[in-house]
């Protein structure tokens, strides 16, 4: 029996703690990183570990008319993202990804519910104070430009509930490290009890 994986959605605006939060996941090895193309610059901190595969706008273009994202979305600056489908094929682990500002996230956990993978899709708003985030922005170095451009990206479906929605920059990471503890425990248990009932499995 092939156990459920699951994919952590990171949803919110620029700043609001998200890639702080994946890369602590990721430090405890409680998921591996779902790597988004991307045709935007790099910045000078993203290195192999970043978020991002950055790429040209032609090789974009080609993996996107070769189909081989599961959602695209360009920005009025004209960066493009993309969510390959062949992440999903090539990793056994649990995934987690950022999702940058007004990006589909409802459309990549309906691909994946379409195409019946055997994946259970959890999304976690960050909803915090755009005061919070101006600061962080200026500390990180963005332009001016660019701040107001991130700030005012934070439109979202006001219609959708969350599975989690963080308010408070200082105890995301222990928010969600607790909930993903709670959605694998649950998985891995399930395969636990199986391995009892049909093996001679013991701990």
């Amino acid at each position: 029996m092939t156990p459920r994986k699951n994919l952590f959605i990171l949803r919110g605006p620029s700043s609001a703690g998200k890639s702080t939060v994946e890369d602590g996941l990721i430090s405890k090895n409680m998921v591996e990183r779902f790597k988004i193309d991307t045709t935007r610059p790099s910045r000078n901190t993203e290195g192999d570990s970043s978020a991002y595969n950055f790429l040209s706008p032609k090789e974009f273009l080609e993996k996107n008319e070769s189909k081989e994202y599961a959602s695209t979305i360009i920005l009025d600056n004209g960066w493009s993202y993309g969510y390959p489908t062949n992440v999903f094929e090539s990793s056994d682990s649990n995934l987690v990804c950022s999702i940058i500002d007004e990006d589909p996230a409802l459309e990549l956990k309906k691909w994946i519910e379409d195409n019946m993978l055997n994946m259970s899709v959890w999304i976690v708003d960050f909803n915090i104070p755009r005061s919070t985030r101006e600061l962080l922005l200026k500390n990180r170095g963005d332009s001016e430009e660019d701040i107001k451009f991130r700030l005012d990206l934070a439109n979202y479906d006001s219609s959708y509930e969350p599975d989690l929605a963080i308010n408070n920059l200082y105890s995301a990471l222990h928010m969600v490290q607790s909930f993903v503890d709670s959605k694998t425990e649950a998985i891995y248990f399930s395969v636990k009890d199986f391995l009892k009932r049909n093996t001679r499995y013991r701990d």
